[in-house]
């Protein structure tokens, strides 16, 4: 959210739902880094990257997005309950 794309390594990027090339840069060696250093490098490419993962935190890791995740939880847990009522 601070307006950067972000560099990570596959291990620091485990368990989110990010997609190498689109939200997130990821490397796992000194190559990988460069590689990925250089891409950024190009204007598009970078605000593309930003502007993804900007998207991606929003829709998948914001307050909102995790209140409506346990909002649909706690329904679907009511629903159940009355059933067997």
């Amino acid at each position: 959210m601070a307006g950067r794309p972000v560099f990570s390594t596959t291990f620091g990027a485990y368990g989110l739902d990010v997609t190498d090339g689109k939200d997130i840069m990821l490397f796992n060696d000194r190559d990988g880094f460069i590689e990925r250093y250089e891409r950024m490098n190009i204007k598009e490419t970078y605000e593309n990257i930003k502007d993804n993962l900007k998207e991606t935190v929003e829709t998948k890791y914001s307050i909102e997005s995790f209140d409506k995740g346990m909002k649909e939880v706690i329904n679907a847990i009511t629903k159940i309950n009355v059933r067997y009522l």
